[in-house]
């Protein structure tokens, strides 16, 4: 048995939306007729993804994280959701292996990416019932 999921009219901001669970993720929004506004730094693959907006953004720029903010609130004025999805994987033999300027990036990518995502919109959920902010 599958879940129905309904979201008519509900904006969600997707970051990490032009890869894998964010292209899945904005697949399914659409199919319950959810608005979708994706946020990568990635050069957008416009026929990957189900969106309504896409904005390119370094995602540990939080300057730009702001400005992107500001577009979203000029046009949808609020959301209801949040998906931050940024991610970095690297891959090391032996801890020795390891190398820490590249582990510092992924960390950076992995968790200084979402809490400026959510350091940034959580102000355009404020007054929203039954609003949300998903990290994975």
């Amino acid at each position: 048995m599958e879940a129905k999921f309904e979201a008519a009219d509900s904006i969600y901001v997707i970051v990490g939306a032009n890869s894998g669970i964010g292209i899945s993720l904005s697949t399914k929004f659409k199919d319950a007729k959810a608005i979708v506004v994706g946020i990568d730094i990635q050069d957008v693959a416009a026929e990957n993804l189900y969106v309504q907006d896409y904005f390119q953004v370094d995602t540990l720029d939080e300057k730009a994280m702001l400005g992107c903010v500001g577009k979203v609130k000029e046009k949808y004025r609020q959301i209801n959701g949040l998906i931050c999805l940024s991610g970095s994987i690297i891959h090391f033999d032996t801890v020795e292996g390891l190398d820490v300027k590249q582990w510092s990036e992924t960390y950076d990518v992995s968790f200084k990416s979402c809490l400026l995502a959510c350091k940034s919109f959580s102000a355009l959920m404020l007054g929203v019932p039954n609003s949300a902010i998903v990290n994975m």
